[in-house]
């Protein structure tokens, strides 16, 4: 029985080391293998280079029989994700795909800087991305915050992928841009598109900020207790 794989594709700026990324392989290394590349061009991100290079990690991690995959996008890596799924050969690149998990999913932010443009104008193709998941029967689960200082209309941002995705949106108040080390949600979301409904995150863990407060352009900041639980919205078909 093939093992299951998990790509963790990182946020603008971000590398394996940073923000929740180590906490989640830690949790999932005894029951999975857990990638998180370090995508080229640093603060000058490419689309076409991104997109191969994750096609290529994707399909060397997946040459194993009955593997699954699940892809977990963090803020830009979502973006990117999404354009893996419109690409024209997605479904043979991403036959074993189960789940995909957006945390601080945007199709545009607020006010995009230069670096951001390409990624925001045009837009992912939903049409051709929703085809994908659903002839490979795979689920998407976005994850927003209500503070979210890129995607300050978190409502709009969620009804698009609700309704152009068909993604299940949850909402959790007070996670900012989920920049913070420990997210909890984000683990047993994930639990819960590996079927494993369970399972959840470590709840007790304090939510710190990462080392340098300055990078992604303050994204990362620490996150306030949130004042209530999340708020789940199904698909819309």
């Amino acid at each position: 029985m093939g093992r299951d794989v998990i790509v963790i594709v990182h946020a603008f700026g971000g590398s394996p080391k940073k923000f929740w990324y180590p906490a989640l392989c830690k949790h999932f290394d005894s029951e999975a293998t857990v990638i998180v590349p370090y995508l080229p061009g640093g603060a000058a991100p490419v689309i076409s280079e991104w997109l191969s290079y994750l096609q290529a990690i994707v399909q060397e991690a997946t040459t194993q029989e009955g593997a699954k995959l699940y892809l977990v996008g963090h803020s830009l890596g979502c973006n990117a994700i999404l354009r893996m799924l419109a690409a024209e050969d997605a479904a043979a690149t991403l036959r074993c795909l189960r789940g995909v998990l957006c945390v601080a999913g945007w199709l545009s932010i607020d006010e995009p800087w230069l670096e951001m443009e390409p990624w925001c104008h045009p837009r992912p193709d939903l049409a051709a991305a929703r085809r994908t998941l659903e002839s490979l029967g795979a689920r998407l689960t976005l994850l927003v915050s209500d503070n979210d200082r890129f995607t300050r209309d978190h409502e709009s941002n969620r009804r698009e992928w609700r309704c152009g995705l068909g993604a299940r949106s949850v909402l959790c108040p007070g996670r900012a841009h989920w920049g913070g080390r420990k997210q909890p949600v984000v683990l047993s979301e994930l639990h819960r598109l590996m079927g494993h409904e369970g399972e959840q995150g470590d709840e007790d863990a304090e939510d710190d900020a990462p080392g340098n407060a300055d990078e992604w352009r303050g994204a990362d900041e620490a996150e306030g207790e949130a004042t209530h639980g999340p708020l789940v919205e199904s698909p819309v078909n």
